[in-house]
C-alpha cells in the first residue's frame, strides 16, 4: 500500500492510546485506513500517544528497539551513535543474507528516532525485498537473540574488531545505570546490550511514528531519524507530525 492507498484499507488492526502518566491505555479496534486518516489528518500533535499492537501469532516485520542511558555512558557522542547504527545494520545485512539468502540495505530499513538529552533511542523496521515477514514477534525475537549472541562472541574473541567494527565492538554492551557513588569502578557496574531483546513478547505494543509517551515533551516523539535512508514520499516528513508552538513545552524529557 502507498501512503495514499493505505487510507482506503479495511484491514482490521488493534491500536492502543496511552491516557495518563501511569501508562494506562485503552485499546481501539479499527480499519487501518480509518485510523490512519484520523491520525494523520485530525489528531492534534499534542494528543498523539498511540501504539499499534503486534498481535500474538500474527506475521510481522523484523523490528529493533535500540536504546541506552546517555547519562550512564557520557563518552558517546552523536557521530559515534551513527557509526554504531551503521555497523549494526551492516552486521544485520550479513545475518539476513546468511540465514535467508536475502539482500537488504539501509534503504530497506525504516529508521526512527525518539532520543532525548537523557536517552538514546532508535526504532528500526526492516522491509524485506519481497515483503517477507516473520511468523510473529516471538520468532523475530529468536532471530534477534541469534544475532546478538554471535556479536557477543565476536566481541569476546576480538573478531568484530578485526572486521573493522570497532565502534560496535566497544559499545555492544552499555552501562545500564549511572554510577551510584563517585568511587564506584566501571567493572563493578552492570552492562546491557543496546539492542533491547525484551520487546518480542506476545501482543506487544509498538509506538507509532509521531507519538510520544504521555506527559513527555514533543521532542521525545518518535520521528524519522536524520540519517534515515528509507524512501518515504517527499511530502511525508517530520513536519507532518509536529506543531511549532508546542516544541518547547515544560514537561521533562525522560522516556522509558
Amino acid at each position: 500500500l502507498t501512503h495514499l492507498n493505505i487510507l482506503w484499507s479495511k484491514e482490521p488492526r488493534l491500536f492502543a492510546l496511552e491516557y495518563n502518566n501511569e501508562g494506562k491505555r485503552k485499546y481501539i479496534s479499527a480499519h487501518l485506513g480509518r485510523f490512519i486518516n484520523f491520525y494523520w489528518r485530525e489528531c492534534n500533535a499534542k494528543d498523539r500517544h498511540y501504539y499499534e499492537l503486534i498481535r500474538e501469532k500474527t506475521p510481522c516485520r523484523l523490528y529493533f528497539d535500540i536504546e541506552y542511558n546517555k547519562m550512564a555512558n557520557p563518552g558517546i557522542d552523536d557521530d559515534t551513535n551513527e557509526i554504531l547504527i551503521k555497523e549494526f545494520i551492516e552486521e544485520l545485512e550479513i545475518e539476513v543474507k546468511d540465514r535467508f539468502n536475502l539482500l537488504i540495505g539501509r534503504s530497506d530499513i525504516v529508521d526512527l528516532d525518539s532520543s532525548t538529552e537523557k536517552k538514546f533511542s532508535r526504532h528500526l523496521i526492516v522491509h524485506m525485498p519481497n515483503g517477507e515477514l516473520f511468523e510473529d514477534a516471538v520468532h523475530c525475537g529468536k532471530f534477534v537473540k541469534t544475532i546478538i549472541g554471535r556479536l557477543a562472541e565476536e566481541v569476546a574473541t576480538n573478531i568484530l574488531e578485526k572486521k573493522g567494527r570497532s565502534t560496535l565492538s566497544n559499545h555492544l554492551f552499555m552501562f545500564a545505570k549511572e554510577a551510584s557513588v563517585s568511587h564506584e569502578r566501571d567493572n563493578q557496574r552492570s552492562k546491557t546490550c543496546f539492542v533491547d531483546t525484551g520487546v518480542y513478547t506476545r501482543n506487544r505494543i509498538f509506538r507509532i511514528l509521531g507519538s510520544r509517551k504521555f506527559g513527555k515533551k514533543t521532542s521525545a516523539s518518535l520521528r524519522i531519524a536524520l540519517h534515515n535512508e528509507f524512501p518515504f514520499p517527499e511530502t511525508f516528513t517530520n513536519e507532518c507530525f509536529y506543531e511549532e508552538d508546542i516544541q518547547n513545552d515544560g514537561n521533562d524529557d525522560e522516556v522509558a
